[in-house]
């Protein structure tokens, strides 16, 4: 059985884990940019601080004892300027199935689960981004609704 919570302290070992195997895809699919995993990548003390961010918050889902998701997510606001509207916006800086889950259910739940955190807390907007060598997510969150806006482009020279 599959039940969601706020991460804790004590959930930093099965958190690295999960991270690792997130890591070593993107390393994996972008080596000029990534470099081989380490613990002192995302050390306790970075861990530590966004677990005591009021704006930052890591979400695990467990599958019994085993930690099989995880999302890292942020709630920033912003004020008008010339050029820019009062927003305010959950973004998702990670978000990790491990692959033994990856095609079941889990992101659909994890997502909903997103969704109704942010509209209990009156943010109306989501913002997640993906990399594009990232094919199968992209599908995801394009059949959930979500649209490209932007692209980062880059060049080797």
């Amino acid at each position: 059985m599959i039940t969601i919570e706020k991460a804790t302290i004590n959930d930093f070992d099965w958190f690295i884990e999960v991270f690792k195997e997130f890591e070593e895809f993107h390393r994996k699919n972008a080596k000029w940019k990534f470099r081989e995993f380490s613990k002192d990548v995302f050390p306790f003390s970075l861990y530590e601080e966004i677990l005591l961010d009021s704006n930052r918050i890591i979400l695990l889902a467990r599958n019994e004892d085993e930690i099989v998701w995880y999302i890292l997510w942020e709630i920033i606001e912003t004020i008008s300027s010339s050029i820019f509207n009062d927003r305010k916006w959950l973004e998702v800086d990670d978000l990790c199935v491990i692959e033994k889950y990856k095609k079941q259910w889990l992101w659909k739940l994890l997502m909903e689960h997103l969704e109704k955190f942010a509209k209990d807390n009156g943010i109306f907007e989501l913002e997640l981004k993906v990399r594009d060598f990232n094919k199968w997510a992209i599908g995801f969150y394009e059949r959930l609704g979500y649209d490209i806006y932007s692209h980062t482009m880059k060049k080797e020279i």
